[in-house]
């Protein structure tokens, strides 16, 4: 590994960008091993490749997609629809021994975060945007059935 004029390669020359996870307890955080493990298992057009994982210093080599959507010349709902038509094709449950958060699950700590933002952060927006965000978590989660997830 090695940094090419600020361009990581992997060891074969591929162009690749490297991730390091944020140290536990850090705002952000999510269990790192899960992450790698949801990579590996996922194996689908729609998911970056893992190339190369250092579980010890929790940094991941994954493959370059190309220019970022926030640099393409697009409106951001543009970007959007970009975004959830690749979230669409890629959302699978994937098998696993290890116990995964469902979909349910990750909505109501989405819930729960933005709730705690809003007061944490002094109430950076109106009540209004906040309460908008939470209607859409709440949406999603009166949608989501887990039987209705494509398997890998």
């Amino acid at each position: 590994l090695g940094d090419r004029g600020r361009r990581w390669l992997d060891r074969g020359g591929q162009a690749a960008i490297v991730k390091v996870a944020i140290p536990s307890g850090g705002e952000g955080y999510s269990e790192f091993e899960r992450e790698l493990l949801v990579l590996t298992l996922a194996k689908h057009p729609s998911y970056v490749d893992v190339l190369e994982a250092d579980v010890d210093r929790r940094a991941l080599l994954l493959e370059r997609l190309g220019q970022p959507l926030t640099d393409a010349a697009m409106t951001v709902e543009a970007q959007i629809e970009i975004l959830a038509a690749t979230m669409m094709d890629g959302w699978r449950r994937v098998e696993s021994t290890v116990a995964l958060p469902t979909g349910y699950e990750q909505g109501v700590g989405l819930g729960e975060f933005i709730q705690r933002q809003w007061v944490e952060l002094d109430q950076p927006c109106s009540r209004q945007v906040t309460r908008r965000a939470l209607d859409f978590v709440d949406n999603r989660l009166a949608g989501f059935d887990l039987s209705a997830a494509p398997v890998s």
